[in-house]
C-alpha cells in the first residue's frame, strides 16, 4: 500500500506550522488592505460632497448678485471660474461613469511631488528648521484654500516634513559635489584658514545599552577658502586633539589616528593614493606615523588638511596660506602652516592676518595698564569694567581732544564698505581727535563686547574717553593712555590695512607701525616693542623681497634683485624645500624696507625660485607682477559664521 494511503489522504494543501504563520501574515495584510480601500473611499465621497456644496453657494451667490444687479462682471467671472475648476476637479469626477475604486485611485493618485530646491535654498540659507519651514508653507497653503483662491482638493500641496529634509540634503549633495568639481578644474593658489569651537548636536554611542542618543559637545570646525572667500570645505577636529595632550592610552590614540572626515571622500582618497608619487607617499607616511606617536593639535589640523588638498590636487597648486596669527597656525617648529610645508615637501608664502596682528598690541598694552580679562565678556580691572555702561553714560562735551600722529582719511567708496562697526569706530576717532561729537555718532551704539571682538573694544574706550565716566588721578591717566594708541596706532593702521589690502603692501604697514609707535610713550614702547619684534609676520626676508620686486622705486627693485642672486649663488633656481620660517632680527628705528632687519638670513621669495637669474635681473627694469591676495583674512571670518 502507498505511504499517502497508510497516513490517511487530506483534500487540499496540507498546511503545516510554518505555512500557518505565512497564511496568517497574508490575511492580515489583506484585511488592512480592505479597510484603507473602504476608508479612502469614504474620504472621496466626503471630500466631493464639500465641493459640490462649495459650488452651490458660489452659484447661489451669482444669481442673488444678478437679480440685485449690483454684482461686478470681473468678480463673477473669477468666481465662476472657480466655480468649474472645483466642478471639474471634484464633483464631475466623481459623477461619471466610472467605478468607486477607479474614482478614488483618480483622487488619491494626487501627491506633493513637486520640486522644492528654491524652498530647501531658502531654508538653509535663512537657518529655519525643517519642521518650522515645512509648518509656515503648510499655513500658507491652508490660508490660500480658506480664502478661495485654491480648492480643497489642493490640500496635498502641504509640505511634509519628511520630503523637505530629503530636499535639503538633496540640495546641499549636489552643492557639495558642484564645489567639488569646481575645486577639481580649479587652479588654487591660496588656501585661507580658520576655525571655531561651536556646540554641536550629535548622536552618541553608548556600549552598554548598544545605542544612539542625542547629545551636545563642542567641535573645533575648521573652515577652508580659497583667495577670493570662496567656500571649499570644512573639516572637524578631532574631540581629542581639542584638549591638552597628556598620558592617553591605546585605545584614545588609535581612535585619535583616524581620519575625522570619512564620508563620500574615502573612495576618493583611496583612488588618490594610487596616483599619489612614490616620494610624496613617504613623506606622508613618514610624517604621519611622527604624529601617531606625538599628536599634536595643530598637526592633526595640517594632516587633516593636506589629505583634503590631495585629494583635490590643490596640494599640487598651492603658493599661499592665510590665516590669522594665533601659535597654532603660524609657530616656527609646530604650527599648522609649518606642518603642512613638511606635508607638501615645500615652502609656500605665509599671509598672516594684518588686522588679527594690529589688535595684538592693543590688547597687550590694556591688559599691562587695567588688568587681565575674567570672562568671556568681562574684565578685571576699573577702566575694563565701566565700558558695559557707556552706553548709560551722559555725553562729556568738553572732552580733551587728542590727535596725535596722523589719521588717514579714507576715500568714500572704501568708507562705504565698512561694517558698522568699523563706520563707528571711524566717526569716533576722528570725533576724538578733533574734540567734536556729532550728535548722530553720540546717539549710535556699538556691538556687543566680546574678546575677540577689539575693534568694539576700542571703539567703546573712545566713547568712554567723551563720556563723563568720573575717572581721576592715575585711572584717568591710564584710559587717556589707552585712548592716545587707539587714536594714533591702532585705528590709523587698521583703516590704513583696510585701504591698502593687498598682501604685497604688509612689510610697509610694519613700516608705518614703528613710526607710530615711536610717537607713543617710553612707558608705552617698553611694553609694545618686545611684542612688536615676534608678531611682524611681513617684516619676513621672503615678504619684503617680493615687496621691494614689485615697488615702483628703482632703487628698491635693484636692492632686491642683487639679494635674491646673492642668496640663490651659483644654483641656477632657488631652493623650494621647508625651513623654518622665523623671524630675523628687526630694527626698531628703521624707517625703510633696507634697514628694517638683519639680511644675514634672508630667503629667496616663493614667487621667484622658478625664475631664471635673467628673468629676475630684468625686475630691475619693470616691477614684478604678482597675484592680487589680500593682507587681511576677514573673507575666512566670514564664512567661518556661515559654517
Amino acid at each position: 500500500m502507498k505511504e499517502r494511503q497508510k497516513r490517511g489522504e487530506k483534500c487540499g494543501m496540507q498546511i503545516a506550522q510554518p505555512d500557518m504563520v505565512e497564511d496568517a501574515k497574508q490575511r492580515s495584510r489583506l484585511r488592512r488592505k480592505e479597510e484603507r480601500e473602504a476608508l479612502d473611499q469614504e474620504r472621496v465621497l466626503k471630500e466631493a460632497q464639500v465641493e459640490i456644496e462649495l459650488q452651490e453657494r458660489v452659484e447661489a451667490a451669482e444669481a442673488e448678485a444678478e437679480a440685485n444687479g449690483d454684482y461686478e462682471t470681473a468678480k463673477t467671472t473669477s468666481e465662476t471660474e472657480v466655480g468649474k475648476t472645483i466642478k471639474v476637479e471634484g464633483a464631475e469626477s466623481l459623477l461619471a461613469e466610472d467605478t468607486e475604486d477607479t474614482k478614488a485611485k483618480k483622487i488619491l493618485s494626487k501627491r506633493n511631488t513637486t520640486e522644492i530646491p528654491l524652498t530647501a535654498g531658502s531654508s538653509i540659507r535663512y537657518g529655519v528648521s525643517v519642521r518650522g519651514t515645512s509648518a509656515v508653507c503648510s499655513s500658507y497653503v491652508a490660508d490660500l484654500i480658506n480664502a478661495g483662491i485654491l480648492s480643497p482638493s489642493k490640500i496635498y500641496l502641504a509640505l511634509d516634513p519628511g520630503k523637505l529634509r530629503r530636499a535639503r540634503d538633496s540640495l546641499m549633495s549636489s552643492a557639495t559635489g558642484r564645489g567639488n568639481d569646481m575645486t577639481d578644474e580649479a587652479d588654487i593658489q591660496c588656501v585661507m584658514f580658520d576655525s571655531r569651537l561651536d556646540q554641536t548636536k550629535v548622536r552618541s554611542y553608548d556600549e552598554e545599552t548598544g545605542k544612539y542618543y542625542p547629545d551636545v559637545v563642542t567641535e573645533d570646525h575648521y573652515t577652508l577658502t580659497d583667495g577670493d572667500g570662496r567656500f571649499l570645505v570644512h573639516l572637524t577636529k578631532p574631540a581629542k586633539a581639542i584638549q591638552d595632550y597628556g598620558d592617553e592610552d591605546e585605545e584614545d590614540e588609535e581612535r585619535e589616528g583616524e581620519a575625522n572626515n570619512k564620508g563620500e571622500e574615502e573612495e576618493e582618497e583611496e583612488k588618490d593614493q594610487m596616483n599619489e608619487e612614490p616620494e610624496d607617499r613617504e613623506r606622508r607616511e613618514r610624517l604621519e606615523k611622527i604624529i601617531d606617536q606625538n599628536p599634536k593639535p595643530a598637526a592633526i589640523v595640517a594632516r587633516m588638511m593636506y589629505n583634503w588638498m590631495r585629494i583635490h590636487g590643490v596640494d599640487k597648486s598651492v603658493l599661499f596660506l592665510a590665516g590669522d596669527s594665533t601659535n597654532s597656525n603660524t609657530g616656527w617648529k609646530n604650527g599648522i602652516m609649518a606642518w603642512l610645508e613638511r606635508f607638501l615637501g615645500r615652502k609656500v608664502s605665509w599671509l598672516v592676518c594684518q588686522l588679527h596682528t594690529n589688535e595684538l598690541g592693543l590688547r597687550h598694552l590694556f591688559q599691562e595698564l587695567d588688568g587681565k580679562t575674567d570672562s568671556k565678556t568681562g574684565w578685571s580691572g576699573e577702566i575694563g569694567k565701566l565700558l558695559k555702561t557707556v552706553s548709560d553714560m551722559e555725553v562729556n562735551s568738553d572732552y580733551k581732544a587728542i590727535n596725535l600722529g596722523d589719521m588717514i582719511h579714507l576715500p568714500k567708496d572704501i568708507e562705504d564698505q565698512l561694517s558698522t562697526d568699523q563706520s563707528l569706530l571711524y566717526k569716533r576717532v576722528q570725533a576724538v581727535r578733533s574734540g567734536y561729537l556729532p550728535r548722530d555718532v553720540a546717539l549710535r551704539t556699538g556691538g556687543s563686547l566680546v574678546h575677540s571682538r577689539w575693534l568694539t573694544f576700542a571703539s567703546e574706550l573712545c566713547m568712554l574717553w567723551m563720556s563723563k565716566h568720573g575717572l581721576t588721578g592715575a585711572l584717568f591717566e591710564r584710559l587717556e593712555t589707552v585712548v592716545t594708541y587707539i587714536v594714533s596706532v591702532y585705528a590709523p593702521l587698521w583703516f590704513e590695512i583696510k585701504a591698502q589690502h593687498s598682501w604685497i603692501h604688509g612689510p610697509r604697514h610694519v613700516i608705518k607701525h614703528l613710526q607710530c609707535l615711536r610717537l607713543q610713550s617710553s612707558e608705552v614702547q617698553r611694553i609694545l616693542i618686545p611684542y612688536l619684534k615676534t608678531s611682524s609676520w611681513y617684516a619676513h626676508s621672503e615678504a619684503i623681497l617680493q615687496t621691494m620686486l614689485s615697488s615702483s622705486d628703482q632703487g628698491e627693485r635693484a636692492f632686491a634683485v642683487e639679494k635674491i642672486l646673492k642668496i640663490r649663488g651659483r644654483d641656477l633656481f632657488g631652493k623650494s624645500g621647508p625651513r623654518y620660517r622665523k623671524l630675523p632680527k628687526m630694527n626698531v628705528e628703521s624707517t625703510t624696507l633696507v634697514d628694517l632687519i638683519d639680511w644675514r638670513r634672508a630667503h629667496e621669495p616663493v614667487l621667484t625660485l622658478k625664475l631664471t637669474k635673467e628673468e629676475i635681473a630684468n625686475f630691475k627694469i619693470q616691477p614684478m607682477q604678482v597675484p592680487y591676495l589680500p593682507g587681511h583674512t576677514q573673507a575666512i571670518e566670514r564664512a567661518v559664521k556661515e559654517v
